[in-house]
């Protein structure tokens, strides 16, 4: 394996700097043409960023993702947790404030401890969806629209899971309506 000085390093890279878009891209380039792998750089200039300021180019802003330990995530709903009454409420509170998705929070806690933490349950955890249907529409079916539309502000399946669940719209009007004496 060949080393390089800085100063050779960085007049490939002028050399080539038209390629230095990408770590990726640039692994396709360098498999074609007689340079250094990108790794090469980056052990050398400390991140592949680093490298395109020496040349004065534009870097990415990218950078990788920000982690959050156990203690970061509790710490933040403490702080925020009443917003996290479901995914979509979360993650457009989340992102108004600086704040990790709701994909971390369920990759690192878990969705059972998540839900025992906020005002968030887990569609996975809805076993009861005749109840869950009774309670929004008790009088009488809700439509596919009105379903919809509820789904949309509160943390409920969406129309398509529960026709999933129950096969048809209309089935699901059946079983939980009309079969257990809830309309005449």
């Amino acid at each position: 394996m060949k080393t390089y000085s800085s100063e050779e390093l960085i007049e490939i890279a002028r050399k080539h700097q038209h390629a230095l878009t990408s770590v990726n891209k640039w692994g396709v380039y360098s498999e074609s043409h007689d340079v250094p792998h990108a790794q090469t750089f980056i052990a050398h200039f400390g991140s592949w960023n680093k490298l395109k300021q020496q040349l004065n180019l534009d870097t990415n802003s990218q950078g990788r993702p920000q982690t959050f330990s156990e203690t970061d995530l509790l710490d933040i709903l403490r702080e925020h947790g009443e917003q996290y009454t479901s995914i979509r409420v979360w993650n457009t509170y989340a992102e108004k404030h600086g704040l990790p998705g709701h994909h971390v929070f369920a990759k690192r806690m878990g969705l059972k401890r998540l839900s025992e933490l906020t005002k968030y349950e887990s569609l996975e955890q809805v076993k009861d969806y005749k109840t869950l249907i009774l309670k929004y529409f008790p009088e009488r079916p809700p439509t596919f629209a009105e379903w919809s539309k509820l789904a949309e502000k509160e943390n409920v399946p969406s129309a398509i899971t529960i026709v999933r669940h129950y096969g048809k719209w209309n089935l699901m009007k059946h079983v939980v309506y009309y079969q257990m004496g809830n309309q005449s």
